[in-house]
């Protein structure tokens, strides 16, 4: 369940990702609260159901629970059943994640806010939680809740974008090839950040510079990009999109002497790690 103050309507939607929309509830209800898992409902007559289908699990099969919870908002790949279809309204199409992905990117197109990607193998959360402190110190932020980097979790967090934040901070991970760059639709990152590359997530890439590449389709159309200079494979790169994109601002941290940010001294004691 991701809730935001904005209020969406079926009908607006429908005008961005087509289907076929079905409006019976006595009145269009709005809502602003986005709801996958039943279990998680707080409050139904607000909310949005959409019906995902996993590995193990068919958002359908919850339609019922969904329902009875007060939800009258249904984002759909087949008809809902006779006995509730006559007090709901439904947008049926054949992919309500890809649906949901793409509302998340209109919403996206029409937000001022400086939007700030994170990937990585890892460190994502942390680095996320850190900015949004010091940040919102002097701005209005908002940032991806817990660690919703994933195709649902990164249109869920961009939907929570409201007309005051002046920042918006979006985790993104992957876990095969081709996942990313459908991400990146959704973010386009203003600033994007590469924590690091690693193992982690790796079963489904033949090895780790496929892996970075596709981490690096986020940066696709970033004005900045910040990473650490300390992975080879990372420097060398971040050397190649600086020579595709000249006018990329490249900020590097490390312990060279040609880093942005540099690193002078690290000490470790005690499980406390001072730069």
């Amino acid at each position: 369940m991701v809730k935001s103050t904005s209020r969406f309507i079926l009908s607006e939607w429908q005008i961005t990702v087509g289907g076929a929309l079905v409006v019976l509830a006595p009145e269009n209800i709005a809502f602003h609260e986005i709801a996958y898992d039943t279990r998680l409902i707080r409050d139904g007559v607000h909310s949005l159901f959409v019906a995902l289908k996993g590995d193990l699990q068919d958002g359908n099969e919850f339609v019922q629970k969904a329902y009875d919870a007060g939800v009258r908002n249904f984002l759909v790949n087949k008809m809902l059943p006779s006995k509730i279809v006559d007090s709901v309204n439904m947008l049926v199409l054949d992919d309500p994640l890809e649906a949901l992905q793409k509302i998340a990117a209109f919403h996206r197109s029409k937000s001022n806010a400086c939007l700030v990607g994170i990937t990585g193998s890892n460190g994502k959360t942390i680095v996320k939680e850190w900015l949004k402190i010091m940040l919102s110190q002097k701005f209005n932020v908002m940032a991806s809740p817990k660690s919703f980097n994933s195709q649902l979790g990164v249109p869920l967090s961009v939907l929570r974008i409201e007309p005051q934040h002046e920042f918006a901070i979006i985790e993104a991970g992957i876990s095969k090839q081709g996942e990313m760059k459908i991400l990146e639709q959704i973010i386009r990152p203003d600033i994007a950040i590469l924590t690091n590359i690693g193992a982690a997530h790796a079963e489904h890439f033949p090895d780790i510079q496929a892996k970075l590449d596709e981490k690096c389709s986020l940066f696709e159309h970033a004005n900045t990009l910040i990473c650490s200079s300390e992975q080879v494979v990372i420097a060398s790169k971040m050397m190649s999109i600086k020579h595709l994109h000249p006018h990329l601002n490249l900020v590097t941290w490390g312990s060279h002497s040609t880093d942005n940010l540099r690193i002078i001294k690290q000490s470790d004691a005690n499980g406390i790690t001072v730069i």
